[in-house]
């Protein structure tokens, strides 16, 4: 070996690390200790460590000569921090208001439709799922959703499914994480009957809930871009 032996570490995070081993009979091993400081709000993904390359040159000198090796490390470095699944869920847009429909016609009903967006962000991946308290029919308090005189069917477009009382079980998502900047997920209610059939009353509603929850564990199927559904 070289009569002395110098390394220089660049990482490409920040700075560099030069060390000199001193001559042939030093100790061949060093540690170095490194501080990494992780600003606040940084958008890191839950599960996945931090992981970053090394350039190194190794300079070694004897007699009058010097050999240099500089070198790339891939992956040398990793760095593994604990990032919460945390998420956060809010509904952006108008209400979910037909308003009166008394005067429209079943065959008018479908021009009333309303549109929303339900805004996600999260650290790591989550499922979504939709339900109606009166599989997609809105009645008034007092009223029988079996009675159709009593009800308005309408219809829910969310995460690529279109949800009505003739198909009202919607299959959970599997959604990628949403970051820190959040996602947009558009929502939307088409009216499918009118008001002229059916018994007078100011208060015909439904109950939809829209469920948005982080996965405690990685799931093991294929997650999905939930915003190009």
């Amino acid at each position: 070996m070289p009569a002395s032996q110098f390394l220089s570490l660049d990482f490409y995070v920040y700075g560099t690390v030069y060390y000199d081993f001193g001559n042939q009979n030093a100790p061949d091993t060093v540690s170095i200790p490194l501080v990494v400081t992780i600003p606040g709000n940084l958008n890191l993904v839950a599960g996945d460590p931090i992981v970053f390359d090394i350039r190194y040159i190794c300079r070694g000198q004897s007699r009058l000569e010097s050999v240099y090796f500089p070198a790339t490390l891939t992956d040398a470095m990793t760095v593994r921090i604990n990032v919460l699944s945390a998420l956060q869920a809010s509904y952006a847009g108008p209400a979910l208001d037909f308003g009166e429909v008394g005067a429209v016609a079943d065959s008018q009903a479908p021009t009333h439709s309303i549109a929303g967006n339900v805004r996600v962000a999260s650290s790591g991946p989550f499922t979504v799922t939709m339900n109606s308290a009166n599989a997609y029919r809105m009645t008034y308090p007092g009223g029988n959703i079996a009675t159709t005189a009593e009800t308005l069917r309408y219809s829910a477009r969310f995460l690529g499914q279109t949800k009505s009382s003739a198909t009202p079980n919607f299959s959970t998502v599997y959604c990628n994480r949403a970051g820190t900047g959040g996602q947009i997920l558009p929502i939307s209610v088409t009216l499918l009957e009118g008001g002229t059939t059916k018994v007078p009353s100011p208060n015909y509603l439904d109950t939809l809930t829209v469920t948005v929850a982080p996965l405690a564990v990685p799931y093991g199927g294929a997650t999905m871009n939930c915003p190009g559904l």
